[in-house]
C-alpha cells in the first residue's frame, strides 16, 4: 500500500477529533485495502507477540472512535508511542468502521510499533449480532463485512511485554500448560465454541470461585485468584493484563493485584456511568493508569464514585492524588494548592486529571510492577465538580521505586563497593591460619628440638581467635551506630579501621617472642572490629538499595565476596612463599633444622597480612561516592527530600519528595517503638532469636571444620608432616589446601546460594543446609572408626566436602541475608548486629572451645600442650546435634522473598487503611 494513500486515510480518520459522531467516508477499495495489507502484516507476525516497554495498553473501545481519538491525544499519536490494544473493537459503538479502518491503517503504518489483539466480538458469529454487521452492511455491503471478517480470523490472540506481563483478551485456559500453545494455533481461524482459543478471548476471573466455575456466559470458564497465582508462578510472570469486562473506574485489580482489567470505552453503550482507562508500562516496568471520564453531563459529585476502606496487604494499592481540579459553572474554583496550575474549566470545559499512584506486588519471586502515574490531562466536557479525595497509603514512592526497578549498573556497583568489603573481611580473618605455622617456627623453635616450634594453644588461641572476639565487638558497635549516625557515615569509618590495622598487624614488633605476638593480637582486635562493623552495614546497605526480586541474590553476592577473599588470601601466601622459597634455597627441618629457617622469612607473614589493606584503601573512595540509603534518610533521618534527590541521581527518574507521607510514617506508633520494647518484643521478639540461634547454632558448626583439615590434608597427602618441609614450605603446602578447598568447595557453595535463594526462598535454603549438614555429621560421627581407616579416607573427604559445601548453599549465607530485611529501618542494622555477633560467639565456641573438647581421652594423643577432652567422634556427634537445633531454630525465622523490607518489617501497617473502591464489573 502507497505510502501517500496511507497518510491520506490517517488525516482524513483523525480531521474528526473533537466533533463526536462525526463519519469519514473511507471508499470501499481503501478499506478492502486496508484489511488485506493488515492480514498478512498479522500472519507474519506470531500468534504470542513478544514486546518490549515502553508501552501503551487499551482495553475495549466497542466502536467508540471519539473516545478512540481521545486515547491517542493523551497518550500521543503513533510512532511518539508505541501501543498494544486488547480486543473488543468493533459492535455496541455507532462507529466501529472508523475504528478499525483507524488501527489497521497504524498497523500497517507501523508494524513493529503497534499492535491490535483479537477479541471476542472479532468473531464473525458474535459481531454479526451485536452491531458491526449492521454497520458494515448500512454504510457499505456484506462484502466489507465478510473481509474485515476475514481480517479478524488472523489476529493475533496474546503478547508478553518484557517476560513479566502477560496479555490477552478474556482469560486464562485449564488448556494452557505452556506459552508456546499460543504460539502454535493455526491461523487464520474461526473462534470455536471451547478450547484454548476460546478461553483466552472470553473466559473470565471469579472472585467467588478457587478453581475453575461455569461462566454465565455461557462460553469457556471463570477461573479464581488461585489459578492467577499458580499461572504467574509457574510461568516466571508478575502480571496478567486483559479486558473483556466493563469496569467503574476504567481498571480493577484481581488476585492480590496480579491481575488487572482494562477497559477503554468511557460510558458503555451510553449507559454505565464508567470510566476508560489506558495503561502505561515505561522502560523500567513502572505504569501509570490515564483516566478517561465520560463525556456527558451531569449532576456535580466528587471523586471516582463509592470509595472503600479497607485494610489491605502490604503493599496494596496506593491511590496518591498529587493534583485535583475543581469546576462547577462558577460556584467552584480552582485551587492549585502545592501542585501547580489548573486549567480552568468554565470555558471550555477542561480540567487537569489527578495523578494515579499504584502498586501490583506479586506472589511470585519475580519483578513487581510498579505502576506511577504522570500528569496528564484529560478532557472532562461536562459541568461536574472534579475533585479527588487524598487516600493515603503506606509505601512511599521513592522506596518503591527500589523495590520494583530493573536490574541497573548501580545494583553492580552496590555489590561490589560492599563486596569488596567482605573480601578484605575474610582475607583478614583467614590469612591468619596461613602463618600461624610459620609464627611458631620463627618464634616458638628450641634449638636442638626434634620438631619445629609451634605456637603454644593459649598464643594460638590468642592470634587466631582476638579477631573473632573483635569482630563481634565491632559487630554490636557499628550495628548500633549504623541506625543512630546512618550507614553511609559509619561505613568508611569501618573501612578506615581495616586498612590501618592490617597495616599495622603486619608492622608489629616486640623484643620477645611475647612482645610480637601481644602487639600482633592489639591490632588484630581492632582489625576484627572494623570487620565487625561491615557486617551489619553491608548488609542493611545491600539491602536497602536493592529491588525485592533479585534482593536476596545481591546480600547473598556481597557475603559469598568471602569465598574469593578466603581464596586470594591462598593465593597471595602461595605467591609470597614460592617467591622467598625460589630465593632461598634452604633444606628442610629434618635435613637442617637451623638452615631451614632465615631471618628473611619474617617478612612473609608481615607482607600477607599487610596485603589485606589494598583492596580496603581501593574501595574507601566508592564507600565515600555512595548516597546514604534512601530507606534510612526517609524513614529514620525524617529527610523526604534528600531521599528522593539521591535515588533519583541512582535510577535517573524524577521522584516526588513525599515529606507529608513521610511524617505520617514515621509519627505512627508502629514506628516509635524502639529495640527490646514491648512493641519490639511482641512484633519481632521470634524473629531476633531465630536469627540469632540460628546463626550462633551454624558457626559453631562452620568454624569446628578445623578439627578435620589436618586429618584431611594429610589423608591426601596435601601436607606432609611438618619436619620434612622448610619453613616456607609448610606455608606454600598450607596455602594450597586452603586455595583449594575454597575453589572446590566454599566458592561454590555460596554462588549457588546465589543463583537460588530468590526461587528456592531463604527458608528452604537455610533448612536444607541444616538438613544436610546434620546427615552428614552424624554419618561421620557414628562409623568414625571406618573413616580412621587408610582405605576409606577418601570418602572422609567427600563427606567433609559435602558438609562444608552445605554449610555454604545453606545457612552460613541465609544466616546473614536474612537479619538485614525482616526489621524496621530504625533498627536494621543494629538488629543484624547482634544476630552476626551471636554467630561470632558460636564461632568463638566452635574453633577453640571444640578445639579443646575434640582432643582424645588418651592423654598420649592429645596435641602438644593441650588438655584430654571428649575426642573427635562425640565432637562430631555433638556438631550434629547443633546442626539438627539449628534446622529446628529456622522455623522462627519468616521468609522474606518477593517482598518489600516495609512488608517484613511492618512499618506500614498503621498507614494502610485506604485502598480503591472495589469496582463493579459487567460482562460485554
Amino acid at each position: 500500500m502507497e505510502r501517500g494513500a496511507l497518510d491520506g486515510i490517517i488525516n482524513r480518520l483523525l480531521q474528526v477529533r473533537g466533533r463526536p459522531g462525526k463519519q469519514v467516508q473511507l471508499s470501499e477499495s481503501e478499506i478492502r485495502q486496508l484489511c488485506m495489507v493488515s492480514r498478512d502484516i498479522f500472519l507474519r507476525q506470531p500468534n504470542l507477540l513478544e514486546l518490549e516497554a515502553p508501552i501503551k495498553i487499551c482495553g475495549d473501545i466497542h466502536g467508540q472512535y471519539s473516545d478512540l481519538l481521545r486515547l491517542f491525544e493523551h497518550g500521543g499519536l503513533p510512532p511518539r508511542s508505541n501501543y498494544l490494544f486488547l480486543g473488543d473493537y468493533v459492535d455496541r459503538g455507532k462507529q466501529s468502521l472508523e475504528t478499525m479502518c483507524l488501527l489497521l491503517a497504524y498497523k500497517i503504518k507501523y508494524p513493529e510499533n503497534f499492535f491490535l489483539l483479537r477479541g471476542n466480538h472479532e468473531c464473525a458469529s458474535i459481531n454479526r449480532v451485536y452491531g458491526f454487521y449492521d454497520e458494515c452492511k448500512r454504510r457499505f455491503n456484506v462484502r466489507i463485512w465478510k473481509i474485515f471478517a476475514d481480517c479478524f480470523n488472523c489476529l493475533p490472540v496474546a503478547a508478553i511485554i518484557d517476560e513479566k506481563i502477560f496479555c490477552m483478551h478474556g482469560g486464562l485456559s485449564p488448556e494452557l500448560r505452556n506459552l508456546s500453545q499460543i504460539s502454535n494455533l493455526a491461523r487464520p481461524t474461526e473462534v470455536p465454541d471451547s478450547g484454548l482459543l476460546c478461553d483466552l478471548l472470553w473466559s473470565d476471573p471469579s472472585k467467588d470461585i478457587e478453581g475453575w466455575g461455569e461462566n454465565g456466559r455461557g462460553v469457556s470458564y471463570t477461573f479464581g485468584a488461585s489459578r492467577v497465582t499458580e499461572f504467574l508462578r509457574k510461568h516466571d510472570l508478575d502480571l496478567i493484563c486483559r479486558a473483556h469486562q466493563v469496569v467503574e473506574d476504567g481498571y480493577q485489580f484481581f488476585a492480590n493485584k496480579q491481575l488487572v482489567t482494562i477497559f477503554s470505552a468511557p460510558n458503555y453503550c451510553g449507559e454505565f456511568d464508567n470510566a476508560g482507562a489506558m495503561m502505561t508500562v515505561d522502560e523500567t516496568l513502572m505504569c501509570s493508569f490515564q483516566i478517561l471520564r465520560p463525556v456527558e453531563h451531569r449532576k456535580p459529585k466528587f471523586g471516582f464514585g463509592s470509595k472503600t476502606s479497607f485494610k489491605a496487604s502490604t503493599p496494596t494499592i496506593i491511590l496518591k492524588i498529587l493534583d485535583a481540579a475543581r469546576w462547577s459553572r462558577g460556584d467552584v474554583n480552582a485551587n492549585d494548592g502545592n501542585h501547580g496550575n489548573y486549567v480552568d474549566g468554565a470555558n471550555d470545559g477542561t480540567a487537569h486529571i489527578a495523578i494515579l499512584y499504584f502498586f501490583i506486588p506479586t506472589l511470585q519471586c519475580g519483578l513487581t510492577i510498579r505502576l506511577v502515574g504522570v500528569y496528564s490531562q484529560i478532557l472532562l466536557i461536562s459541568s461536574l465538580v472534579f475533585v479527588q479525595d487524598i487516600v493515603m497509603a503506606g509505601q512511599l514512592g521513592v522506596l518503591n521505586a527500589l523495590d520494583v526497578a530493573k536490574t541497573q549498573w548501580y545494583h553492580f556497583t552496590a555489590i561490589v563497593i560492599a563486596g569488596m568489603g567482605f573480601f578484605t573481611d575474610a582475607y583478614d580473618l583467614f590469612c591468619i591460619s596461613l602463618v600461624t605455622k610459620l609464627l611458631g617456627r620463627l618464634y616458638y623453635t628450641e634449638p636442638g628440638a626434634p620438631k619445629p616450634g609451634t605456637l603454644p594453644p593459649r598464643v594460638q588461641a590468642s592470634v587466631t581467635g582476638v579477631a573473632l572476639c573483635g569482630t563481634l565487638a565491632g559487630q554490636l558497635f557499628f550495628g548500633w551506630l549504623g541506625d543512630k549516625m546512618g550507614r553511609k557515615r559509619v561505613y568508611g569509618l569501618t573501612l578506615v579501621l581495616m586498612v590501618v590495622c592490617s597495616l599495622a598487624s603486619g608492622l608489629s614488633f616486640g623484643s620477645t617472642s611475647k612482645g610480637v605476638m601481644a602487639t600482633l593480637c592489639f591490632f588484630r582486635f581492632w582489625l576484627g572490629f572494623g570487620i565487625g562493623g561491615d557486617y551489619p552495614l553491608s548488609a542493611t546497605i545491600m539491602s536497602e538499595y536493592a529491588n525485592k526480586k533479585t534482593r536476596g541474590a545481591f546480600i547473598a553476592a556481597v557475603f559469598a565476596m568471602q569465598g574469593f577473599g578466603i581464596m586470594a588470601g591462598g593465593i597471595v601466601a602461595l605467591i609470597v612463599s614460592q617467591a622467598y622459597d625460589q630465593k632461598y634455597k634452604v633444606p628442610s627441618y629434618e635435613q637442617d633444622p637451623e638452615a631451614s629457617l632465615v631471618p628473611s622469612f619474617d617478612y612473609v607473614w608481615r607482607i600477607v597480612l599487610m596485603f589485606g589493606a589494598i583492596p580496603a584503601a581501593l574501595t574507601y573512595y566508592w564507600r565515600m561516592k555512595m548516597p546514604e540509603t534512601a530507606r534510612y534518610t526517609a524513614l529514620v533521618a525524617k529527610n523526604a527530600k534528600q531521599a528522593a534527590a539521591d535515588m533519583s541521581k541512582v535510577l535517573q527518574v524524577e521522584l516526588e519528595a513525599e515529606e507529608e507521607k513521610v511524617q505520617k510514617l514515621t509519627e505512627s506508633d508502629g514506628n516509635k517503638y524502639g529495640l527490646f520494647s514491648k512493641e519490639f518484643v511482641k512484633r519481632h521478639a521470634l524473629h531476633l532469636v531465630g536469627t540469632t540461634t540460628t546463626w550462633f547454632l551454624l558457626d559453631i558448626a562452620f568454624y569446628s571444620q578445623n578439627l578435620f583439615q589436618k586429618d584431611i590434608f594429610s589423608a591426601i597427602g596435601w601436607i606432609p608432616p611438618a619436619k620434612e618441609m622448610n619453613a616456607i614450605h609448610e606455608v606454600y603446602k598450607i596455602a594450597r589446601a586452603q586455595t583449594l578447598i575454597a575453589l572446590c568447595s566454599t566458592v561454590p557453595g555460596y554462588w549457588f546460594t546465589v543463583a537460588l535463594i530468590d526461587y528456592m526462598g531463604r527458608f528452604a535454603i537455610q533448612l536444607i543446609g541444616f538438613f544436610f549438614m546434620t546427615v552428614f555429621m552424624f554419618a561421620l560421627a557414628i562409623p568414625y572408626d571406618h573413616w580412621t581407616k587408610k582405605e576409606n579416607r577418601i570418602g572422609f573427604v567427600v563427606m567433609y566436602s559435602l558438609t562444608f559445601f552445605f554449610a555454604n548453599f545453606g545457612p552460613n549465607a541465609t544466616t546473614f541475608v536474612v537479619p538485614a530485611e525482616i526489621f524496621p529501618a530504625r533498627l536494621r542494622s543494629t538488629c543484624h548486629g547482634i544476630s552476626a555477633a551471636a554467630g561470632k560467639a558460636g564461632a568463638i565456641v566452635g574453633a577453640f572451645g571444640f578445639l579443646y573438647a575434640a582432643q582424645s581421652k588418651d592423654p598420649t594423643k592429645t596435641d602438644a600442650g593441650y588438655p584430654t577432652g571428649i575426642g573427635i567422634k562425640n565432637s562430631l556427634i555433638m556438631l550434629g546435634v547443633i546442626n539438627f537445633l539449628g534446622m529446628l531454630f529456622t522455623f522462627l525465622v519468616p521468609e522474606s522473598k518477593g517482598k518489600s523490607l516495609e512488608e517484613l518489617s511492618g512499618e506500614n501497617d498503621e498507614t494502610e487503611e485506604h485502598a480503591a473502591a472495589t469496582a463493579r464489573t459487567v460482562p460485554v
